[in-house]
C-alpha cells in the first residue's frame, strides 16, 4: 500500500468516523426515552416455593435492546476510531486536530453519556423492581399464614440499624399484593413469630419492634386487598 493510499484511508477516516459517531450518539440519546419510559415495564411479583418471583408482564420490545446494544458498540467503536484517525493523521500528516473533530467529538460525546446514564437508571429500577424497595439488597426472609379463603406472606428484610417488613396479600394465583409495611429498630427480625388476627376488613399483625425496649410490641393493620 503507498503513502498516498494510507493518506486517503487516515483522510476518510477522520472526516467519517466523527460523523459517525455523532449520528449514532443521537439515535441512542432518541432511544434511550423509549427505555426509560417505566409505564411500559410493568412487574408483577409472585410467591412461588417460599421466595418472591418477579415477572416483567409488558416491557419495552426486545428490537428496542437490541438496537441500542448495537448502535452502543458500534458508537464506542466509532469514538475510538474517530481518536485513531486523529493520532494517526497528527503522526503521519503531521495535522493539526481538525476542528471538525474539535467540534463533533464533544458534542457526540454528551448525546453518549446522557443515554448511558438513561439506560444506567433503567437497569437499576429493572434490578429493583420486585415490588418490595428491599427485596433484592437486604437478604428477605418470607414466612407465609392463611387462614379460610385468606393466605398472607410476611417478608423481613433488615440491614445494619435498620429492619423493614412487608406484609403480602396473596391472590389465587400466587400474586403478591402489598398491603402494609413496618419497621423494626436495631435491625431486628422477628423470625415469623407474629400475633396474627384475621378481620373481615383486613389482617392485625403485632410484632416485636425491640426486644429490649420499655415497649417492645407494635402492631399494624392491613386493609385487604381487590384481588
Amino acid at each position: 500500500m503507498s503513502g498516498m493510499e494510507e493518506n486517503k484511508k487516515i483522510t476518510a477516516g477522520n472526516r467519517y468516523c466523527p460523523v459517525i459517531f455523532v449520528v449514532l450518539a443521537l439515535l441512542l440519546f432518541f432511544l434511550s426515552p423509549v427505555i426509560y419510559d417505566s409505564d411500559k415495564l410493568e412487574t408483577v411479583q409472585y410467591y412461588r416455593d417460599g421466595i418472591a418471583v418477579t415477572e416483567m408482564t409488558q416491557g419495552v420490545p426486545s428490537w428496542v435492546d437490541n438496537v441500542f446494544s448495537v448502535c452502543f458498540m458500534a458508537d464506542v467503536i466509532a469514538g475510538l476510531a474517530s481518536w485513531i484517525f486523529v493520532i494517526l493523521d497528527k503522526a503521519i500528516n503531521r495535522r493539526k486536530i481538525l476542528k471538525r473533530v474539535l467540534i463533533m467529538f464533544p458534542v457526540g460525546a454528551v448525546f453518549f453519556f446522557i443515554s448511558l446514564l438513561g439506560i444506567s437508571c433503567v437497569n437499576t429500577y429493572r434490578g429493583t423492581a420486585d415490588g418490595s424497595r428491599f427485596a433484592t439488597t437486604y437478604n428477605p426472609e418470607y414466612y407465609e399464614y392463611s387462614h379460610d379463603d385468606k393466605r398472607i406472606v410476611v417478608g423481613e428484610y433488615s440491614w445494619l440499624l435498620g429492619g423493614f417488613g412487608s406484609v403480602y396479600q396473596i391472590t389465587p394465583d400466587d400474586r403478591m399484593i402489598e398491603i402494609g409495611q413496618f419497621g423494626t429498630d436495631d435491625g431486628y427480625r422477628n423470625r415469623g413469630q407474629y400475633d396474627i388476627e384475621w378481620e373481615e376488613e383486613g389482617v392485625r399483625l403485632t410484632y416485636t419492634f425491640d426486644p429490649i425496649a420499655h415497649d417492645p410490641v407494635k402492631e399494624v393493620f392491613c386493609n385487604w386487598a381487590d384481588e
